[in-house]
């Protein structure tokens, strides 16, 4: 998942980034290493062995330095909270996990924004889902949890990034539409998207979401009612339609992983297509997203 990060120096489109910025080289500007070389960062007399800093994102870059808990960290007779005292950062919980990520998933600055670099696309459940198993107390069946933490957290951080001067108002607007549809974002977020009081609300929600537990039948409600959201989508104000589309594709993406039926390949399809229709604004129609969001639904759902 994360072992290439890298690799995107060396693309055309990564190599233009840094030439736009007036930067010699990505792997040399830390505003390019900081999430996809993070270990450029460490001084190299901390390097042990044959390591090196050119690396992509490693254990360490979320689980914190393991000079002190390494080799503890998979014995029995050490506790959790012992690894945690040697300094293993905790990621017990969605909300710690999503705390983690977002800062490299959630937000790019803005002035690489501006010469082209996309929106990161966040979305914690599916990652989880995906991702090798980490924790104990997390499983497929918990995806709608995931998910609605992690876009808290998401809105929490779009919220301190406007606040800071780096308007993220459009992504603002579209994704706290979406979380009010829900009844945990209907409970905690204001009608109003003023930065400040809805960072506090996001933050709070965020929390709640990573404490409730949700069933097979409870997931497939949301489920259900973000699909009808996305068809909707081709009857919305044209200017709001491919932002509301950007937050609903990742959504079914990852609420789709908590039901019991499996999504397999025939949806991995719809997935893909979801993604494709939701790339750019430019491209965007509100036709083929309802096809997408329709294919999808009738394979998760049958």
């Amino acid at each position: 998942m994360h072992a290439n990060t890298q690799s995107r120096f060396s693309d055309p489109k990564g190599l233009g980034y840094a030439k736009d910025l007036g930067l010699p080289s990505p792997e040399k500007a830390a505003q390019c290493t900081v999430c996809h070389q993070p270990m450029a960062a460490v001084p190299k007399e901390n390097f042990l062995g044959t390591w090196k800093p050119n690396v992509s994102v490693s254990c360490e870059t979320c689980h914190g330095p393991a000079e002190k808990w390494l080799r503890s960290h998979a014995r029995p007779d050490f506790t959790h909270a012992q690894r945690l005292a040697l300094g293993m950062h905790p990621l017990d919980t969605s909300y710690q996990r999503a705390n983690t990520c977002v800062a490299c998933h959630g937000v790019v600055p803005d002035s690489i924004r501006k010469v082209g670099h996309p929106a990161p696309r966040f979305e914690l459940a599916r990652q989880l889902v995906k991702m090798p198993p980490h924790w104990d107390d997390f499983d497929a069946t918990q995806a709608a949890s995931a998910w609605l933490a992690g876009q808290a957290v998401m809105l929490r951080e779009l919220c301190w990034q406007t606040e800071k001067g780096n308007d993220q108002k459009e992504r603002i607007e579209s994704l706290h539409w979406l979380l009010r549809e829900t009844s945990l974002g209907a409970e905690h977020l204001p009608q109003d998207t003023a930065p400040g009081p809805l960072r506090e609300a996001a933050d709070k929600l965020a929390k709640a979401a990573s404490a409730s537990r949700w069933s097979e039948k409870k997931t497939r409600s949301l489920f259900e009612q973000v699909t009808q959201l996305g068809k909707d989508v081709r009857t919305a104000p044209p200017e709001k339609q491919f932002a509301r589309a950007s937050v609903i594709a990742p959504a079914l993406e990852g609420i789709a992983t908590g039901l019991a039926t499996k999504p397999g390949v025939e949806a991995e399809g719809a997935v893909s297509a979801l993604r494709i229709a939701t790339r750019a604004a430019t491209t965007f129609n509100a036709e083929t997203f309802t096809a997408a969001v329709e294919k999808l639904s009738s394979v998760v759902l049958k």
